[in-house]
């Protein structure tokens, strides 16, 4: 995804992602369905809370990531783009607004907090870097957490989980996948999401 709600992307995760397949970029707020063949669906980070009324009104756009997540399309989306894939986003106001209904989630903008800082996800025998940027929250959910362990810069555990559903994962953690090229290609290839 690569609209003005999802713009928070490491360039060195876009590169990694050409050297193991074709990226087709699509956008949430004004298309109307994923680019044809889809095979790996990403969804970054930015602002959905600030387009939640846009994004909600999509409903063709939200249908299609919903179908191509229920038939088993392996997705990775990370802050805003696991905000997209969950039930609800309630802004700062309490209005509440649909989304694409993947994850068993709602997150909430009310009473927001800044969470920030650096993270190492140790996962499926990977160590991959990140950061935490964001200030919704996970208001209610029924998501799974992966067997993995994620700590600050300083190596202290953090609440913050990465989460599956089906072969989607999630997380509010910005992977930087351009260090560790496994990653990419686990998630890419499915050889991590198969169930």
């Amino acid at each position: 995804a690569r609209d003005a709600a999802f713009t928070f992307t490491y360039l060195q995760n876009l590169q990694a992602l050409a050297e193991v397949g074709e990226v087709a970029y699509f956008s949430p707020l004004a298309d109307a369905a994923l680019p044809p063949g889809t095979d790996f669906l990403y969804l970054p980070g930015g602002y959905p809370e600030l387009f939640a009324a846009a994004l909600s009104a999509n409903a063709p756009m939200l249908a299609s990531v919903a179908a191509y997540c229920a038939a088993g399309g392996a997705a990775y989306a990370e802050c805003g783009g696991l905000m997209y894939l969950g039930q609800r986003i309630i802004d700062a106001q309490g209005q509440t607004f649909p989304m694409a209904g993947v994850l068993a989630c709602t997150t909430s903008m009310q009473n927001a907090k800044l969470t920030l800082g650096y993270r190492t996800v140790a996962w499926n025998g990977l160590t991959i870097k990140g950061h935490e940027f964001h200030y919704s929250s996970l208001a209610d959910h029924g998501l799974t957490p992966e067997p993995a362990y994620l700590t600050s810069a300083r190596g202290v555990g953090v609440p913050v989980q990465l989460y599956r559903q089906g072969n989607v994962l999630a997380s509010y953690v910005h992977v930087y996948w351009g260090e560790n090229k496994g990653f990419v290609e686990r998630l890419v290839l499915g050889s991590s999401l198969v169930a």
